[in-house]
């Protein structure tokens, strides 16, 4: 084909033949990569038992560290937590207590008790693998509840470990799935566990690869700590219940729910062999001693009003609205603090009044600021309506509510993105001259518009990079990999295209493996890696776009300006590496590589340019650091689902205007 005697009239059409053989080759493998899986609970591959227990070992440490830590972030345990009751759930949703025994056998099972001693009272005396169900309504403190066991659980583990009790690392160690993000009707439940496992705690992967997480769930050796069933979509309640049911059945799990989402979807799959227990209002004495605790002697005085106002009126307005814990620790973070007098709470006629001054005081004294105030519940507020009822906030989620109906730009500035284009564009006149100027130019820049905006729909979950050297016998390898290649491509290169275009072929290819070998290496997360954090992935995946953008451009830049210096000269050679690796080689990198970080940012950058400026991460890490929001993991929540409905009284929509948080219209 390519020597024969009719190679030089020939060129175009054997071309055609070898381009059309490997676009039918790409086009297969395309379609095999992107062809939909049905959903499954399969988890992957067999792990060795050694690296079963070493990441049992090393997920139990940090996710004990980590919720220890998010514990004293949301101020469950200070500077005192308050007293919650439990008692056993009405017979409509729970079965009695004598019945949950499979071999007939007596529990000592209480019929009521403290959240604080639900470990001893309920999860530990139940037979195995043994389900608890906690339900409460709004404000209960069912997360908090969960949270507290927990921790107590892994603490538990802890102690004994150090107590050389060798046979407690055989118990499940809990972790922690909030369900509102998952779909039962698309994906199966270990492997969403095993997902969110991996992302929350990649250290997982570097101890037996990404099936280690997969193997713990299969092997019984976690304990699924499901918050927030009442939190997925009403059509979903019963499927997930049914789901949760066929495959936790040797899984120790802990549920939480609002009564009644729960006992809707019990009608359509009961959850069997659970113990189900409702969570009871604060006793109104210890709803007092708890807002009175180590207060100081003049805010004592004037908690004292409160509290007796209390006593005086079981059954009125504060009373009631402080029985519920949500509103019990407002009520103190609020007022504590702050120069706004507690006697303010008696003034208020309804329980839902009060609750919404509590929330509205706490986006207040979060963002003292005026504008500062009215800047944040504006995006806050558009975050919330596009969660429509979900909890978690994904932020490589909000690219996907930055639609491109909301990204239409003025004519002026449509004009300034074509100039500032064209001026790149304008670069390779010396090279390629006037024709690609104002021909090829404009059809490359509607080329690369139209994949960046093809690329800005397609969801892709975030990935991370750490960055670190290799080891000698790592380095050894690439550098034979290197080599190998590099000669090879470029001897070949030699036969077919001459000196020029074997010598660029073989640089090329070497400094191609040579970065597939560290992105490789870099994409491998470390052992002694930490639990993740919202902002963390984030900088992680932008940190992996960048990484593979730059790296593409070079590679295409080299080949480029290899070519064209060993054509033209070096001048040419160096305007060649320009082009080639800063306007095709990066943008196609980053058009290849472009994760839901940088995605955001470049999004951010268009809502800038239409007068719309807003950067998310630091808008949602500022609101966790005021405590209106919390993180559970890799991902964001409002501190309570009460204020995410308080911000969210329409649909989605764009905001259109500063607003600002008063107690008659939040």
């Amino acid at each position: 084909m390519f020597f024969g005697g009719g190679a030089d009239s020939g060129t175009v059409g054997n071309s055609n033949v070898v381009g059309g053989f490997f676009g039918a080759v790409t086009f297969a493998l395309a379609v095999i990569g992107f062809w939909p899986r049905a959903a499954s609970d399969g988890v992957g591959s067999p792990v060795a038992e050694d690296q079963v227990r070493a990441a049992v070992r090393y997920l139990a440490r940090e996710t004990l560290a980590y919720w220890r830590e998010q514990a004293k972030a949301r101020r469950i345990m200070m500077p005192a937590p308050a007293r919650v009751s439990w008692r056993w759930a009405s017979p409509d949703v729970a079965v009695p207590v004598e019945e949950l025994a499979g071999d007939g056998s007596p529990l000592l099972l209480l019929s009521d008790g403290l959240v604080s001693r639900l470990r001893r009272e309920v999860y530990e005396v139940l037979p195995e693998p043994g389900r608890v169900v906690i339900l409460g309504g709004p404000g209960a403190g069912k997360t908090a509840t969960m949270l507290l066991l927990l921790i107590d659980v892994l603490t538990e583990r802890a102690d004994a470990v150090k107590a050389g009790l060798a046979d407690v690392e055989g118990d499940p160690v809990p972790v922690w799935l909030t369900l509102g993000g998952w779909n039962p009707n698309e994906v199966g439940l270990l492997q969403h566990a095993a997902m969110v496992l991996n992302r929350n705690y990649p250290g997982l992967v570097a101890y037996a690869g990404p099936g280690s997480a997969a193997e713990l769930l299969r092997a019984g050796r976690v304990a699924l700590f499901l918050d927030g069933l009442d939190e997925m979509p009403e059509g979903l309640r019963g499927p997930a219940l049914e789901r949760i049911d066929q495959v936790t059945s040797g899984v120790r799990l802990v549920l939480t729910s609002r009564p009644d989402e729960f006992r809707a979807a019990s009608r359509l799959h009961r959850l069997w062999n659970a113990a189900v227990i409702e969570l009871q209002p604060i006793d109104v004495d210890h709803a007092c001693d708890f807002l009175l605790f180590q207060q100081t002697v003049e805010r004592r005085r004037e908690w004292q009003k409160v509290t007796d106002h209390m006593r005086d009126n079981r059954d009125g307005v504060v009373a009631e609205t402080l029985r519920i814990p949500l509103a019990l620790s407002l009520a103190r973070d609020t007022y504590t603090h702050t120069d706004a007098h507690p006697a303010d709470l008696l003034t208020h006629e309804t329980p839902d009044g009060l609750l919404k001054h509590l929330l509205t005081r706490l986006l207040q004294i979060a963002y003292p600021s005026p504008n500062e105030r009215a800047h944040a519940v504006r995006w806050l507020s558009w975050i919330a309506e596009n969660l429509n009822g979900q909890r978690d906030i994904r932020w490589w989620d909000i690219p996907v509510w930055m639609t491109a109906g909301n990204l239409r730009l003025g004519p002026a500035r449509r004009i300034a993105l074509w100039l500032a284009f064209g001026s790149m564009v304008g670069l390779v006149g010396r090279v390629f001259g006037p024709v690609f100027v104002f021909l090829v130019g404009p059809m490359f820049v509607l080329f690369f518009g139209l994949l960046i905006q093809l690329m800005s729909r397609i969801d892709r979950p975030p990935a991370a990079f750490t960055f670190r050297g290799p080891t000698r016998e790592q380095l050894g390898r690439m550098v034979i990999r290197w080599l190998v290649s590099g000669l090879l491509s470029g001897f070949l290169g030699w036969l077919v295209f001459g000196f020029t275009g074997g010598s660029a072929l073989g640089l090329t290819v070497g400094l191609t493996v040579g970065l597939v070998d560290l992105m490789n290496l870099w994409k491998r997360p470390l052992p002694e890696t930490k639990a993740v954090s919202p902002v963390e992935v984030h900088s992680k995946d932008f940190r992996g776009t960048v990484v593979v953008g730059l790296m593409v451009g070079l590679v295409g830049g080299q080949m480029i300006g290899l070519m064209v210096g060993f054509a033209a000269g070096f001048v040419d050679g160096l305007i060649g590496w320009l082009f080639g690796g800063l306007m095709i080689g990066i943008l196609a990198g980053f058009a290849v590589g472009v994760g839901p970080a940088a995605k955001l940012a470049w999004l951010e950058c268009l809502w800038a340019l239409r007068g719309t400026p807003v950067r998310f991460i630091p808008l949602l890490q500022s609101a966790l650091e005021r405590q209106v929001l919390r993180q559970a993991g890799a991902v964001y929540q409002f501190r309570h689902a009460a204020l995410q409905d308080l911000l969210a009284p329409r649909g989605p929509t764009l905001p259109s205007k500063e607003r600002d948080v008063q107690d008659s219209e939040p």
